[in-house]
């Protein structure tokens, strides 16, 4: 019986990677991922533990959800920016981020560019979050200047 092998494409849009950042996270070539990406040949070892890690790191947050709301305990996501909670929150909301833009009355743009990170939030996107019932964030989540 053959299995079926998930496309390297696939892989890194289950991920939300591209092919770039796959290629600056296993340390292989973007023209080695790009061949890999068609076929032309196998998947490296780097790259298929670089991808095996980070399907784990996610399973198991999601895990971690799973088991808070057959707890009735509000889910925590591991994050290691504002951007990265204000993304998983929103998800958690069940929030496109044009219905965020509308609660919040900020642009989508803005809401996308704290996610990514290509932003700071300022004190005013900030409390336009806070205010924001369905995100459920809290003044610990905001970043540490403006928690005073």
């Amino acid at each position: 019986m053959k299995t079926a092998v998930m496309p390297l494409r696939l892989k890194c849009k289950a991920l939300g990677w591209s092919l770039r950042s796959l290629a600056w996270r296993s340390g292989e070539s973007l023209l080695q991922i790009r061949r890999m990406s068609a076929g032309r040949i196998s998947e490296s070892e780097a790259v298929s533990a670089v991808i095996h890690n980070a399907l784990m790191e996610r399973f198991s947050a999601w895990r971690e959800i799973f088991t808070a709301n057959l707890l009735n305990l509000p889910p925590q996501l591991p994050c290691s920016s504002f951007g990265e909670l204000l993304r998983n929150k929103r998800h958690l909301a069940g929030l496109s981020r044009e219905g965020l833009a509308k609660i919040t009355r900020l642009s989508p743009c803005t809401i996308k560019f704290v996610e990514v990170g290509k932003t700071k939030a300022t004190k005013r996107t900030c409390l336009l979050l806070l205010a924001a019932k369905p995100l459920g964030l809290t003044i610990k989540d905001l970043p540490s200047e403006y928690q005073r």
